[in-house]
């Protein structure tokens, strides 16, 4: 490969208004600029402002809101020179503007009335909170009715209590379409939703597309927080189907070989998933895997490039609750392939690939694949008693497989304490394992 090339990081933002580059400009601040184990300074560099970044114009992001963040060379934990690294922001907030309080209704009901078997443990409690606060709005709700209709004399306390609650009803519900709008819009495939869905991944697709074949990098990190990591689950689902050319090699190629490794070693880690070591491993021959698809077609800027999935806070770990009816339907939509797992689905002879004629005698991973080459890692804060902690995240390995290296933090802020740390991912103070984890995890060094 090119000694120049760089890497480059995609940050996918959450749900909610988000400004452009709000979200990458502190995550680069703390992966880059502080990062103790990053070494990019120079002497002519101003004293205590950490390794620099430049901003610059990027037509690739196709929008003049969006700036790439540009890094030199510098050493890290591994010793070694490092590449340069651009930093984008794939921002789509703007593509869900249009969140209405029917969808979210839609979506909230879905997700109230469904049998209790179908809610999985882990959110047992924040379902029967729903249920009660529902029940007590419609109760208020219809004890306010039925005064007006019989004219009964409610008093002025009850009458200032109902008018207190109403008020507070109406601005916690402009939040939620704000915030969770963008979830009903996104992880639900129905006709209102469809545009939107095929326009946020069409874009990042673009963005994808364009940086592989630049010829400007060695590897892409894809980076997604909270319904971010989604969002970048998909783009890489969808986009390693389109690149066939990309998972195509010879029988008796340095892919075939690796390929071969990884198939043992995840079979290994099946049958022992608590094993750091095997996971480790696994991880490895993932990586030898990626560098044999990438490099076997640089010159034809068509290699597969991305590396890695870095997800936080992901909702990715409720997928039973919020992307299917039940497990039995993930389940379902993992073996058919809908849904890719690492390690990824076997063929019929427990391969992760199979034969083509065209080219001549070649094997070809097949769609739901990207994983063989991608390492996941995932980072999450458990919650306790729902507001303590991160309730939208968790482990994601029991519902995406064994190949996911699940990272467990404990994060806090200095006055809020561990109240509701879903956005503390990569702040300076009170973040400090999320931090290391996510650092180790970008391996910014790694070309």
């Amino acid at each position: 490969m090119m000694p120049d090339r760089k890497n480059a990081v995609i940050l996918t933002h959450g749900m909610g208004e988000q400004m452009p580059m709000a979200t990458l400009r502190g995550f680069v601040k703390t992966v880059w600029t502080d990062n103790p184990d990053i070494h990019a300074r120079r002497p002519y560099d101003p004293p205590d402002t950490g390794n620099p970044v430049w901003w610059k114009p990027d037509t690739r992001n196709d929008s003049n809101e969006l700036y790439r963040i540009t890094t030199r060379a510098g050493s890290g934990q591994s010793g070694g020179r490092g590449p340069r690294v651009d930093f984008f922001e794939f921002y789509w907030a703007d593509l869900t503007a249009s969140n209405t309080t029917a969808q979210i209704r839609d979506w909230f009901m879905s997700l109230l009335f469904r049998s209790p078997s179908q809610v999985p443990a882990d959110v047992w409690a924040v379902w029967l909170l729903l249920w009660t606060l529902t029940l007590l709005v419609l109760g208020l709700a219809g004890l306010q009715a039925l005064a007006q209709m019989l004219d009964w004399k409610l008093g002025i306390g009850v009458n200032l209590a109902l008018g207190v609650m109403t008020f507070f009803g109406a601005l916690f519900l402009r939040a939620v379409v704000a915030t969770f709008g963008d979830v009903a819009h996104y992880v639900r495939a129905k006709p209102a939703n469809i545009q939107a869905r095929r326009e946020i991944r069409k874009r990042g697709l673009e963005l994808l597309r364009t940086l592989s074949k630049s010829g400007e990098y060695d590897r892409i990190i894809l980076v997604g927080h909270s319904l971010g990591s989604i969002i970048a689950y998909d783009l890489i689902r969808i986009l390693w189907a389109e690149e066939i050319a990309a998972r195509t090699f010879a029988p008796g190629s340095k892919a075939a070989a690796a390929l071969a490794a990884l198939k043992v070693t995840a079979t290994g880690l099946d049958a022992d998933p608590s094993n750091r070591e095997r996971l480790d491993k696994y991880q490895k021959e993932q990586n030898a895997l990626f560098r044999c698809l990438r490099d076997a077609q640089a010159d034809v800027k068509q290699s597969w490039l991305i590396s890695d999935l870095v997800t936080l806070g992901s909702p990715l770990t409720h997928a039973e609750f919020l992307m299917a009816r039940d497990d039995k339907v993930l389940a379902e939509d993992k073996e058919a392939r809908r849904l890719p797992t690492s390690p990824p689905a076997v063929e019929a002879d427990g391969d992760y690939a199979y034969s083509v004629s065209n080219p001549a005698a070649a094997m070809r991973l097949h769609h739901a694949a990207p994983f063989a080459a991608v390492r996941w890692t995932n980072i999450y804060d458990p919650a306790k008693a729902i507001l303590l902690g991160d309730i939208i995240s968790g482990p994601v390995r029991e519902n995406f497989g064994n190949g996911v290296r699940d990272v467990s933090v404990t994060m806090g802020r200095r006055y809020l304490r561990r109240f509701f740390t879903h956005t503390c991912y990569w702040e300076k103070d009170g973040a400090e394992q999320s931090l290391a984890a996510l650092r180790l995890a970008l391996k910014l060094d790694e070309r």
